[in-house]
């Protein structure tokens, strides 16, 4: 289990960022994604993965004006 936005969420260990994203049907246009404090790029997701007791945050960039 990881927390997800501050909520507990029930995932296999080694999911990837990505798969997070489409699962939650995550589809904001400016996505900032956040694990265990560090912001990680666009082009890792895929890559990423999160194991038991990660902090994971996964938000939409909102353009100010």
């Amino acid at each position: 289990m990881i927390i997800l936005n501050d909520e507990p969420y029930q995932c296999e260990a080694n999911t990837s960022v990505q798969t997070i994203i489409e699962d939650k049907k995550f589809s904001f246009p400016n996505i900032l994604v956040a694990l265990n404090g560090l912001v990680i790029e666009q082009y890792l997701w895929r890559q990423k993965t999160v194991k038991d007791g990660d902090n994971l945050i996964i938000t939409d960039l909102h353009h100010g004006g």
